[in-house]
């Protein structure tokens, strides 16, 4: 973890690419021993976009359930994908989904941390 963060313990590039600004702005807030701890939790469960077109793309596609949303997840199933035609707009909305999966997950995680100090 150390190599995520510089010298003057800001967030280096490595996972700047991986934060939104809101997220950045957040952490900024958090002393350098919180935001090494964010960062394990945060890289130890944020989702891959290449493993969510992976399971987008597979005969049996469950990439809402690789976002934790078996709900979509069943309809989409049961709907052969909306004829394939919701499945072709997921393909161009993946990035999207994964980008706002990942946001909302660094939310929580600040927010639990704000609730342990």
């Amino acid at each position: 973890m150390e190599k995520f963060l510089s010298a003057q313990t800001h967030l280096s590039t490595d996972v700047r690419k991986y934060l939104t600004p809101a997220l950045m702005e957040e952490l900024s807030l958090f002393p350098s021993n919180r935001k090494m701890e964010f960062l394990e939790l945060y890289l130890a469960q944020a989702k891959s976009l290449t493993w969510a077109y992976l399971a987008l793309v597979l005969v049996f596609p469950f990439h809402y359930a690789y976002q934790d949303r078996w709900g979509k997840q069943v309809l989409f199933w049961v709907t052969a994908g909306g004829l394939f035609v919701w499945w072709a707009v997921d393909f161009f909305r993946i990035p999207g989904m994964i980008r706002e999966y990942n946001e909302n997950l660094g939310f929580r995680i600040l927010e639990r941390l704000e609730r342990e100090v």
